[in-house]
């Protein structure tokens, strides 16, 4: 597993030094959300942590630094940041891997935002909204009813 933290974060710097870093959108937009090389010098820039939990294992755990920008998502960033594989359907999109590790039948990935789990889908939350992003990889009968 270090390895792929060491492998991510290699992959990281290297479109941070490269200053083309792009976010691509998850609403079926063919146009990346922003180029960073493009963005005004007077950009209002955020930090977001995203943290990826498989029981007591850290697999990922990055801050990350972005313009506070309403077109990124939740999801933009934690494709960006940690890897992640969705399915379109058509209530919306579900993620089906995070950082390499697939949910099955007795587990899924649970998205908190900000230490809340929750209320919708990751594309649905504007990083506007977001200060941390934490998927946890839990079983099925630990869903959180209310």
């Amino acid at each position: 597993m270090k390895f792929y933290k060491f492998l991510v974060l290699l992959v990281l710097a290297f479109i941070l030094v490269s200053g083309c870093t792009q976010i691509k959108p998850t609403d079926g937009r063919q146009e990346p959300v922003y180029t960073e090389g493009t963005l005004p010098q007077t950009a209002d820039v955020k930090t977001i942590t995203v943290k990826v939990v498989d029981g007591a294992n850290v697999l990922v755990e990055q801050p990350i630094e972005l313009p506070n920008d309403s077109s990124v998502s939740a999801l933009d960033v934690t494709v960006l940041v940690a890897g992640a594989e969705v399915q379109q359907y058509e209530f919306g999109v579900f993620v089906t891997s995070v950082a390499g590790k697939a949910a099955d039948t007795e587990h899924y990935w649970a998205l908190y935002i900000n230490g809340e789990y929750a209320s919708k889908g990751a594309d649905q939350y504007p990083i506007t909204e977001v200060n941390s992003i934490e998927w946890r990889y839990e079983a099925v009968e630990e869903f959180p009813l209310e």
